[in-house]
């Protein structure tokens, strides 16, 4: 570095933000990748996919695979009702946490030790899909009372 404010130019969206947000609701991560934001739209188009993946060989039951998926849909829908007032709705920190453990379980779960139980009939597999249907029904509530003010709701 030589010591130079150094600024890093962004790339204009290829779509509108409220179409990236639409595209996003029929194929997650879409949106984000036509956003220029490639890897957070790779990174989700993945997790779905794990997730279904997951469904489809038992390891997660298919309601738990549906609450995640709606959590998504929800907050993408939050964010374009904000959107149309011109407020950026950030992550929290909750959102944060759903995500960095939802990785992590994913990961495990991607593990051949499927069948391996620590508390009686409990799974590793069961263990790691509570984990992520818990955190992401707390960040989806957490995420709405925080931005409640998006559909000009008062206390």
């Amino acid at each position: 570095m030589n010591g130079k404010d150094q600024t890093v130019e962004e790339k204009p969206s290829l779509v509108p933000p409220v179409l990236a947000a639409l595209l996003s609701l029929i194929v997650p991560g879409l949106g984000h990748m036509l956003a220029r934001q490639f890897r957070k739209g790779l990174v989700l188009l993945l997790v779905f996919a794990a997730l279904l993946i997951f469904v489809e060989n038992k390891q997660m039951v298919n309601w738990a695979c549906m609450i995640v998926i709606a959590r998504e849909f929800a907050v993408t829908g939050l964010r374009l009702v904000a959107m149309e007032d011109g407020t950026v709705i950030a992550a929290g920190t909750s959102g944060k946490v759903k995500t960095a453990l939802s990785m992590v379980c994913i990961c495990i779960m991607l593990l051949p030790i499927h069948d391996f139980a620590l508390i009686s009939r409990i799974t590793v597999d069961d263990i790691c899909v509570a984990l992520i249907v818990l955190v992401t029904v707390y960040s989806g509530i957490d995420y709405f009372v925080a931005n409640k003010t998006a559909f000009n709701i008062k206390d």
